[in-house]
């Protein structure tokens, strides 16, 4: 009786990270064999800031839902401990931290991720972690918008000012 309820919890562990895996928009799976239990709770407070969510999870367990989520592709990357670190609004945000905390914390290793939909290794990841955050990003398509309608605003008040100075000439030019 206790196996039958061993294998319904671990099947509900599996239906669980595979939704997960579903709303997630970055799953990025990491390796952290050495790392110290304070610089795991140390880069699980950073993530958690950003409203990320990291978890150890048994490798059966990962391997069980990538396969049941389609994802197969990333299971050579999962060997030993794994991290997995589940962002549900900015994609970029937990490839920026991971990154800048393995700078710090040799023992830190991105292993692989999946980031909206589509599996990454460790070099696509590290280059999404050099993207500006989605505020920067919108700020700049925002600016570049905006930017012609300024350029409109300044030629035409340029040269309505023009206008301006021309017809004071003229009217000066009458009074004298």
């Amino acid at each position: 009786m206790a196996k039958q309820e061993t294998i319904k919890k671990k099947e509900t562990e599996v239906n669980e990270l595979v939704e997960k895996f579903g709303r997630a928009k970055s799953v990025i799976f990491t390796d952290f064999r050495k790392l110290t239990v304070e610089d795991t709770t140390a880069v699980r407070k950073k993530l958690a800031t950003k409203k990320v969510e990291y978890k150890v999870i048994k490798n059966n367990i990962v391997r069980r839902a990538l396969e049941k989520a389609n994802l197969g592709e990333v299971l050579k990357f999962i060997d030993g401990p794994t991290g997995v670190a589940l962002c549900y609004e900015d994609p970029v945000i937990p490839a920026k931290i991971l990154k800048e905390f393995g700078a710090d914390h040799e023992f830190l290793k991105i292993r692989a991720g999946v980031i909206e939909g589509k599996v990454a290794d460790v070099k696509q990841i590290k280059y999404v972690a050099e993207l500006p955050s989605r505020e920067v990003l919108l700020a700049k398509v925002l600016g570049g918008m905006k930017a012609p309608i300024s350029n409109l605003v300044y030629t035409l008040s340029g040269t309505l000012s023009k206008f301006v100075r021309t017809l004071d000439a003229v009217r000066a030019a009458k009074k004298a």
